[in-house]
């Protein structure tokens, strides 16, 4: 099957519709309760780290999506010294060269980072569920193979939100694609603080999904229906598990594609959504899409 088409097909996975009950599956892969969060709620997705193996390509291509100029900043994650960092809403897209060392990553999704109210009760919480963590000096590091992707948590920076610049998209949502959706998420409660607020089979009827809503944010767990033939299942054998896409809200579009098409990156036609290209987006299928409600 060509590139480009078996990607169409994983795209779709990751649109915002309710999730549906399968009676194939036990009811203990299943919670259709749906939970109210706070928009105001303590822990929050804060940014994304991407490692691109062409800086100055993809800047400009990250440039053209979020409408904005980078800055070049020091970071404090361990591991990823400095980055251009785009600033979109309350949230930073951080782009870095690749890194090295045990936690290498040429190109894609390098972390998430995820602020908490009080990081010793959620070191706790992480060291009591036997997640692999490292600990820095007010940051702790989640490993990847525990949580299917690293993830940087910092205590939560009391007035941070200020001086964030209005610019054409903001951070909606990051999918992750995992072998066991039911694990992953009994995990991912531990990370966030509280259960997932959805659970089930997608609409699509190829995955079982589960939603972590941060805020207006918002963290999805997909896994490929068993003994289901798929493109996610095929993404899963040949990548195994780890960060899927990174879904922005375009205020206008229109506005949006015309700009990221000025700069020659290519996209996929996924109504409601646009695709950016993942081969010009530092290995990132990058889903531009209207606002949506979780």
């Amino acid at each position: 099957m060509p590139h480009g088409t078996t990607f169409r097909k994983c795209a779709t996975a990751i649109e915002q519709q309710p999730l549906a009950r399968c009676p194939t599956l036990s009811s203990d892969q299943l919670v259709f309760e749906r939970l109210v969060f706070d928009k105001g709620d303590s822990t929050r997705l804060a940014g994304v780290v991407i490692c691109s193996s062409d800086l100055d390509h993809d800047i400009g291509v990250f440039s053209a999506i979020t409408g904005a100029t980078s800055q070049l900043m020091t970071h404090r994650n361990p591991g990823v010294p400095e980055a251009s960092v785009f600033l979109i809403g309350d949230a930073r897209l951080s782009i870095a060269g690749s890194t090295e060392g045990e936690h290498a990553v040429q190109r894609g999704i390098e972390r998430l980072v995820i602020e908490v109210a009080d990081l010793e009760v959620t070191a706790q919480a992480l060291d009591s569920a036997g997640a692999n963590i490292e600990r820095y000096e007010n940051i702790l590091l989640i490993s990847r193979q525990w949580a299917g992707v690293m993830i940087e948590v910092r205590p939560r920076m009391i007035g941070d939100d200020n001086g964030f610049s209005a610019v054409d998209v903001v951070l909606d949502h990051v999918a992750i694609l995992v072998d066991d959706v039911t694990a992953m998420a009994h995990r991912w409660a531990v990370i966030t603080g509280g259960p997932s607020a959805h659970s089930g089979v997608h609409p699509l009827g190829t995955s079982i999904a589960a939603r972590f809503l941060l805020g207006d944010k918002m963290i999805e767990l997909l896994a490929p229906l068993p003994d289901l033939v798929s493109p996610l299942r095929t993404r899963l054998d040949r990548f195994g598990p780890g960060p899927l896409a990174l879904a922005l809200i375009a205020h206008d579009i229109d506005a949006t594609v015309a700009a990221v098409s000025v700069v020659g990156a290519r996209l996929i036609d996924q109504p409601p959504h646009i695709i950016v290209h993942p081969s010009d987006a530092s290995g990132v299928p990058i889903q531009l899409t209207p606002r949506v409600q979780h």
